[in-house]
């Protein structure tokens, strides 16, 4: 999926990448297909605004048509959505995505501020309450969910106590993991002719107590999944070929013991120990 409609004060995107442009969905399964008989086992299902998937197409189909279709080929062990809009997570949505038993335990849900004032300056679709009850629906149905987010620091006009809000929300959330970046006004945008713009020094300032709270957070979540299995992809052997490291179905990185593992499959793997950003394991 191409393009974006959103117009959020910030992005240049809808300018640079026009409306929404859909892939054809017998494109996607014929790729998948091809991918899947290459020994391929989980997908991302992507885009610049993957929840608008379908709008521009005549016939009614949607993102949980794509994904529906996609967990019908035999030989897809994993779907795993990208980043992914609030908004469309509703009680239709949940209920229909459900039942699709191959698709990740792991949302990454836009955020960008945890302040309703500077959502409103964003041209965000959704308040904080709105994003925080999405979220628990979520995780009532999946205990076990990991919820990911971005969030910008720095927006103009961003005060201290609009800082303060968006430190006390995520922490509210209980982020499984934050990506935190700086606001850098982009020329064409509402937000670039916006006064009060802040400071360089202010925003460094601000991304290093958002990360100090994420690294917090992301612990806390690992710690929760000690002594427990989890299905783990490898992806990839490091350090000089010692160890064998991947990522389980909501998105804990977990390292462990190369031996008797072939790089490409799934693994029940123990969690021994948990870090700030991964965890120790050992195959069971």
């Amino acid at each position: 999926q191409e393009g974006c409609e959103q117009f959020c004060s910030y992005c240049i995107i809808p300018y640079a990448r026009g409306s929404v442009v859909s892939r054809d969905i017998q494109s996607i399964i014929d790729e998948i297909k091809r991918l899947v008989y290459n020994g391929f086992k989980e997908f991302v299902v992507t885009g610049i605004n993957v929840s608008s998937y379908g709008k521009d197409l005549k016939k009614e189909i949607g993102l949980l048509d794509v994904l529906e279709r996609i967990s019908n080929i035999d030989g897809v062990e994993r779907i795993r959505l990208s980043s992914i809009e609030p908004h469309i997570f509703s009680d239709k949505f949940i209920k229909r995505i459900t039942s699709i038993n191959k698709l990740c335990h792991h949302f990454h849900l836009s955020l960008q501020s945890g302040s309703d004032s500077v959502l409103e300056r964003m041209n965000r679709h959704y308040t904080t309450e709105e994003y925080y009850n999405i979220v628990q629906k979520i995780k009532a149905i999946w205990p076990d969910v990991a919820i990911t987010t971005d969030i910008m620091v720095g927006f103009p006009g961003e005060t201290e106590e609009e800082f303060e809000q968006t430190c006390n929300f995520i922490k509210k959330v209980s982020f499984a993991r934050i990506h935190v970046f700086r606001f850098s006004p982009k020329k064409g945008t509402k937000a670039y002719e916006m006064g009060n713009q802040i400071d360089e020094k202010t925003k460094e300032y601000r991304s290093e107590v958002i990360k100090k709270i994420a690294d917090k957070l992301s612990l806390d979540f690992i710690n929760l999944f000690e002594g427990k299995i989890l299905e783990v992809l490898i992806e990839q052997f490091s350090n000089n070929k010692k160890y064998a490291e991947g990522y389980s179905d909501n998105y804990i990185r977990v390292v462990l013991d190369k031996d008797n593992i072939t790089l490409g499959d799934i693994y029940k793997v123990k969690i021994l120990k948990a870090h700030n950003t991964w965890a120790e394991g050992i195959l069971v």
